[in-house]
């Protein structure tokens, strides 16, 4: 495993559980292509992404959320730059206890000279992200994967 991708997605962690969400966003590359189910959202800026997480952290099992962990389940090769980091986050409530697991696909950019990449693309695979991005302005339509508008 990536010693780096794995120090990244501690950092951000870590502002996530801190609430430093404008932190976060400046981690990734916009517009961000955001996969979840069969719907495909595009956050355009990173104030619409720091109003979808902001959401998140209130909206997870009623707001029981007081931490995420990442764990690095795979990476493919680095390509000219590109890197694919499969991570399973566990949630935590104020107990310390589990009580959701999501896995997530991710796609990172590195340049050469960055101590860390930034994320250009997110694919939630198992833990649907919550419905917070049917409440985001300009986020009401949306496109299926197989092309069809909803």
């Amino acid at each position: 495993m990536s010693k780096i991708n794995t120090q990244f997605l501690k950092a951000l962690a870590g502002m996530f559980n801190q609430g430093d969400l404008a932190g976060v966003a400046e981690q990734f590359i916009f517009p961000l292509p955001f996969y979840s189910n069969d719907r495909l959202f595009v956050f355009k800026t990173p104030e619409t992404y720091v109003e979808a997480l902001d959401l998140y952290r209130g909206g997870v099992s009623a707001g029981a959320l007081a931490k995420i962990v990442p764990r690095v389940v795979a990476e493919g090769m680095p390509v000219r730059h590109y890197s694919n980091v499969w991570v399973e986050w566990d949630h935590l409530d104020t107990a310390g206890h589990l009580f959701l697991t999501s896995q997530v696909h991710y796609i990172f950019h590195r340049h050469s000279d960055a101590d860390f990449p930034k994320v250009e693309l997110i694919e939630y695979k198992v833990g649907e992200f919550p419905d917070v991005l049917d409440r985001l302005p300009g986020m009401a339509t949306v496109q299926k994967t197989d092309g069809r508008v909803c």
